[in-house]
Formats: structure tokens, sequence, C-alpha cells
């Protein structure tokens, strides 16, 4: 199974989309948002975009979501995928802009537009050996 990435504004094209935000679109019938959305802190966060520099609160932000939400293992965060998806290829969404990389490198991307949590988990899945990446979809 590959685990996809991808932006809510373009669901329609995505194969097996599952909600990975706070908030759940209305259409949305799976939703693996108990285990990896970002905790109510992310609103504090996101509160603070014209106060901070943007890369202060991106480090922050890596920082909580790694603490809090990939504290747990690889195999577990897949295994909830697979088990929400039925083990079919799905695609991860949320809200920020869909990306044109597959493997986009974290450190160029920006908070608040183009940075997002599912970055950090392909990544993270990546790491453990599982295929995951942005899905790219053609204009």
């Amino acid at each position: 199974m590959i685990v996809y990435t991808g932006s809510f504004a373009k669901w329609k094209n995505y194969p097996n989309p599952i909600n990975i935000a706070l908030n759940v679109p209305w259409w949305e019938n799976k939703d693996a948002g108990d285990l990896l959305a970002p905790g109510i802190w992310f609103y504090t966060l996101k509160r603070q975009i014209l106060l901070r520099p943007l890369d202060d609160i991106k480090a922050e932000y890596i920082d909580k979501y790694i603490t809090h939400i990939l504290n747990k293992s690889a195999k577990e965060i897949y295994d909830c995928i697979y088990d929400i998806s039925h083990g079919q290829d799905c695609t991860l969404l949320c809200y920020e802009e869909p990306l044109k990389e597959k493997e986009p490198d974290i450190d160029k991307l920006v908070f608040g537009t183009t940075f997002c949590h599912r970055h950090l988990i392909a990544k993270y899945l990546r790491e453990a050996g599982y295929e995951s990446y942005e899905y790219i979809l053609e204009d």
C-alpha cells in the first residue's frame, strides 16, 4: 500500500482520500484525524503568523508535532492508515496547497502556505521503509 499525501483543494482527484486535519470537511467519511491531526496548539501557532518569524513558528510546530503525534511507531501509524483504507493505496489530506514534488524538502516549505504536517508523516513513514509521497496532479 502506498500512502500518498495531498490537499483538500483537489480531493476528488486523489485515490482513497483520508482526512488528517483538525477540522473535518463535510464530505469526509474516512478520518485519521484522531491519530494524525495536530493538537489545538496548532491554532495558537497559526495566530502568531504576523507576530513572529515564520521559521520560528514552523520549528516550534515541527517540535510539537513530533513530540505529541509522531511519538508512535511508524508501524503503528501505517497500520492505522492500512485499517482505514482497507489496505488500498490512499491519500492523507489536509488544507495546505498541493505540491509539485513527491518528496519535498521540508526546510524549504513555508509555514501557513506550503508546509503541512502531512509532509512530516510521509517523511516519517519513508524513513521507516514505507512508501509515502505527495501525490502529484497533472495540470
